[in-house]
Protein backbone atom coordinates (compact mmCIF):
# COMPACT_ATOMS: atom_id res chain seq x y z
CA UNK A 1 0.00 0.00 0.00
CA UNK A 2 1.53 3.41 -1.12
CA UNK A 3 2.06 6.40 1.61
CA UNK A 4 2.88 10.27 1.22
CA UNK A 5 6.68 9.99 1.64
CA UNK A 6 6.90 12.66 4.22
CA UNK A 7 4.19 10.47 6.13
CA UNK A 8 6.32 7.43 5.97
CA UNK A 9 9.42 9.08 7.26
CA UNK A 10 7.26 10.44 10.57
CA UNK A 11 6.10 6.93 11.32
CA UNK A 12 9.89 5.54 11.32
CA UNK A 13 10.67 8.36 14.28
CA UNK A 14 13.44 10.29 12.26
CA UNK A 15 11.35 13.52 11.96
CA UNK A 16 8.25 15.18 11.99
CA UNK A 17 5.77 15.36 9.02
CA UNK A 18 6.72 18.68 8.44
CA UNK A 19 10.21 18.24 8.81
CA UNK A 20 10.79 15.29 6.74
CA UNK A 21 9.36 17.61 3.83
CA UNK A 22 11.58 20.27 4.38
CA UNK A 23 14.27 17.26 4.57
CA UNK A 24 13.23 16.59 1.06
CA UNK A 25 13.43 19.93 -0.16
CA UNK A 26 16.92 19.59 1.04
CA UNK A 27 17.60 16.95 -1.48
CA UNK A 28 18.40 14.37 1.41
CA UNK A 29 15.93 11.91 1.11
CA UNK A 30 16.03 9.38 -2.16
CA UNK A 31 13.79 6.91 -3.25
CA UNK A 32 15.11 3.94 -5.53
CA UNK A 33 18.45 5.91 -6.37
CA UNK A 34 16.89 9.30 -7.42
CA UNK A 35 16.16 12.51 -5.31
CA UNK A 36 12.79 13.11 -3.66
CA UNK A 37 11.93 16.72 -3.63
CA UNK A 38 8.32 16.29 -5.13
CA UNK A 39 5.77 17.26 -2.11
CA UNK A 40 3.03 14.44 -2.23
CA UNK A 41 5.27 12.08 -3.14
CA UNK A 42 3.76 8.48 -2.64
CA UNK A 43 5.97 5.45 -2.17
CA UNK A 44 4.99 1.66 -1.14
CA UNK A 45 7.52 1.05 2.07
CA UNK A 46 7.12 -2.79 0.78
CA UNK A 47 9.30 -2.28 -2.62
CA UNK A 48 10.71 0.92 -2.36
CA UNK A 49 13.95 1.95 -1.38
CA UNK A 50 14.05 5.07 0.63
CA UNK A 51 17.23 6.96 2.14
CA UNK A 52 17.60 9.93 4.28
CA UNK A 53 21.28 11.08 4.22
CA UNK A 54 22.53 7.77 3.12
CA UNK A 55 20.60 5.82 5.59
CA UNK A 56 17.94 3.47 4.71
CA UNK A 57 14.27 4.19 6.25
CA UNK A 58 12.40 0.96 7.64
CA UNK A 59 8.66 1.27 8.35
CA UNK A 60 7.88 0.58 12.06
CA UNK A 61 5.74 -2.51 13.47
CA UNK A 62 2.43 -1.39 14.11
CA UNK A 63 1.63 -2.40 18.27
CA UNK A 64 -1.71 -2.00 19.29
CA UNK A 65 -2.36 -1.93 22.84
CA UNK A 66 -5.63 -3.03 25.02
CA UNK A 67 -5.65 -1.22 28.39
CA UNK A 68 -7.97 -0.31 30.85
CA UNK A 69 -7.89 3.54 31.62
CA UNK A 70 -9.29 4.69 34.74
CA UNK A 71 -8.08 8.16 36.47
CA UNK A 72 -4.58 8.90 37.45
CA UNK A 73 -2.78 9.64 34.08
CA UNK A 74 -2.77 12.35 31.71
CA UNK A 75 -2.95 12.12 27.87
CA UNK A 76 -4.35 13.97 24.47
CA UNK A 77 -6.76 13.06 21.96
CA UNK A 78 -3.82 10.81 20.27
CA UNK A 79 -4.40 7.73 22.28
CA UNK A 80 -1.50 4.90 20.72
CA UNK A 81 1.19 6.43 22.15
CA UNK A 82 -0.23 7.11 25.93
CA UNK A 83 -1.74 3.49 26.05
CA UNK A 84 1.91 2.26 24.41
CA UNK A 85 4.29 4.33 27.40
CA UNK A 86 1.39 3.75 29.82
CA UNK A 87 1.41 -0.47 29.59
CA UNK A 88 5.32 -0.23 29.47
CA UNK A 89 5.33 2.11 32.18
CA UNK A 90 2.84 -0.06 34.46
CA UNK A 91 0.75 3.47 35.07
CA UNK A 92 -2.93 4.73 34.20
CA UNK A 93 -4.03 6.67 31.96
CA UNK A 94 -6.13 9.77 32.54
CA UNK A 95 -7.32 11.85 29.45
CA UNK A 96 -7.69 15.38 30.32
CA UNK A 97 -9.34 17.56 27.43
CA UNK A 98 -6.83 21.11 28.15
CA UNK A 99 -3.93 18.60 26.74
CA UNK A 100 -5.73 17.89 23.63
CA UNK A 101 -4.24 18.78 20.34
CA UNK A 102 -4.95 22.02 18.91
CA UNK A 103 -8.36 22.65 17.30
CA UNK A 104 -7.43 22.86 13.45
CA UNK A 105 -10.96 23.42 12.35
CA UNK A 106 -11.66 22.97 8.81
CA UNK A 107 -7.81 22.14 8.58
CA UNK A 108 -8.72 18.70 11.03
CA UNK A 109 -7.41 16.46 9.33
CA UNK A 110 -5.53 17.58 6.30
CA UNK A 111 -2.09 17.10 5.39
CA UNK A 112 -0.16 20.37 5.01
CA UNK A 113 0.03 19.83 0.91
CA UNK A 114 -3.37 19.19 0.78
CA UNK A 115 -4.81 21.72 -1.72
CA UNK A 116 -8.00 22.26 0.61
CA UNK A 117 -5.53 22.91 3.29
CA UNK A 118 -3.77 25.67 0.96
CA UNK A 119 -6.74 27.23 0.09
CA UNK A 120 -7.37 27.71 3.70
CA UNK A 121 -4.04 29.30 4.21
CA UNK A 122 -3.49 33.44 4.94
CA UNK A 123 -0.98 35.40 3.52
CA UNK A 124 -0.14 37.05 7.05
CA UNK A 125 -0.92 34.91 10.58
CA UNK A 126 -1.75 37.03 13.29
CA UNK A 127 -2.23 35.44 16.79
CA UNK A 128 -5.89 36.50 16.47
CA UNK A 129 -6.63 34.39 13.66
CA UNK A 130 -8.67 31.25 13.88
CA UNK A 131 -6.95 28.01 12.67
CA UNK A 132 -8.39 26.96 9.51
CA UNK A 133 -10.90 29.91 9.87
CA UNK A 134 -12.54 27.75 12.80
CA UNK A 135 -10.36 26.71 15.28
CA UNK A 136 -8.35 28.03 18.03
CA UNK A 137 -6.24 31.15 17.36
CA UNK A 138 -2.42 31.24 18.88
CA UNK A 139 -3.33 33.11 21.50
CA UNK A 140 -6.49 30.75 22.81
CA UNK A 141 -3.70 27.90 22.41
CA UNK A 142 -1.74 30.14 24.58
CA UNK A 143 -4.43 30.58 27.05
CA UNK A 144 -5.05 26.93 27.51
CA UNK A 145 -1.97 25.59 27.53
CA UNK A 146 -1.47 28.05 30.69
CA UNK A 147 -5.02 26.71 32.00
CA UNK A 148 -3.64 23.06 31.52
CA UNK A 149 -0.13 24.10 33.40
CA UNK A 150 -2.19 25.07 36.27
CA UNK A 151 -3.78 21.93 36.53
CA UNK A 152 -1.10 20.46 37.28
CA UNK A 153 0.09 22.58 39.82
CA UNK A 154 -3.43 22.55 41.22
CA UNK A 155 -2.69 19.00 41.76
CA UNK A 156 0.01 19.38 44.17
CA UNK A 157 3.89 17.82 44.21
CA UNK A 158 4.00 14.63 42.32
CA UNK A 159 5.47 13.56 39.07
CA UNK A 160 3.31 13.80 35.83
CA UNK A 161 4.04 12.55 32.57
CA UNK A 162 1.92 14.50 30.00
CA UNK A 163 2.31 13.30 26.56
CA UNK A 164 0.59 16.20 23.81
CA UNK A 165 0.26 17.58 20.58
CA UNK A 166 3.46 19.48 19.85
CA UNK A 167 1.72 22.92 19.30
CA UNK A 168 0.23 23.00 22.92
CA UNK A 169 3.38 22.09 24.47
CA UNK A 170 5.00 24.71 23.25
CA UNK A 171 2.47 27.45 24.24
CA UNK A 172 1.81 25.58 27.47
CA UNK A 173 5.80 25.73 27.63
CA UNK A 174 5.42 29.53 26.41
CA UNK A 175 3.39 30.34 29.43
CA UNK A 176 5.75 28.81 32.27
CA UNK A 177 8.73 31.06 30.56
CA UNK A 178 7.04 34.29 29.37
CA UNK A 179 7.51 34.12 25.86
CA UNK A 180 4.87 35.65 23.59
CA UNK A 181 3.23 34.51 20.22
CA UNK A 182 4.77 35.74 17.40
CA UNK A 183 2.63 36.52 13.94
CA UNK A 184 3.39 33.82 11.09
CA UNK A 185 4.38 31.77 13.42
CA UNK A 186 7.77 33.47 13.43
CA UNK A 187 10.40 33.28 17.13
CA UNK A 188 11.22 31.16 19.12
CA UNK A 189 9.93 27.35 19.32
CA UNK A 190 10.74 24.26 20.75
CA UNK A 191 11.03 21.21 18.26
CA UNK A 192 8.47 19.01 19.72
CA UNK A 193 8.32 16.25 16.86
CA UNK A 194 7.53 12.86 16.83
CA UNK A 195 9.15 11.05 20.34
CA UNK A 196 10.32 14.43 21.22
CA UNK A 197 10.54 15.11 25.49
CA UNK A 198 11.23 17.67 27.86
CA UNK A 199 11.72 16.94 31.60
CA UNK A 200 10.96 20.18 33.80
CA UNK A 201 11.34 20.74 37.31
CA UNK A 202 9.25 22.95 39.41
CA UNK A 203 9.78 24.39 42.74
CA UNK A 204 6.87 26.41 44.07
CA UNK A 205 8.26 27.89 47.22
CA UNK A 206 10.68 30.20 44.60
CA UNK A 207 8.53 29.86 42.03
CA UNK A 208 11.31 29.12 39.91
CA UNK A 209 11.13 26.70 37.00
CA UNK A 210 14.05 24.37 35.78
CA UNK A 211 14.29 23.22 31.93
CA UNK A 212 16.65 19.81 32.87
CA UNK A 213 16.32 18.01 29.71
CA UNK A 214 14.94 18.47 25.89
CA UNK A 215 15.53 16.13 23.06
CA UNK A 216 14.21 16.45 19.81
CA UNK A 217 14.10 13.77 17.00
CA UNK A 218 17.38 13.89 14.61
CA UNK A 219 16.76 16.44 11.58
CA UNK A 220 13.82 18.22 13.30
Amino acid sequence: MQVRLHKFIAEAGLASRRAAERLMREGRVWVNGRPAREPGLKVDPRSDQVLVDGQPVRARRRLTVVLYKPAGYICSRARQTPEILAAALGILIETDPLWMERHAGKLQGLPFDDPSAQALGTPFFTPYIHFGQTGESELELMARGARAVQSLIDRGPGRYLVVSHGALLNRALFSIMGIAVQPNFQGFAFGFGNTAFATLLYRPQAHKWRLLHFEAPAGY
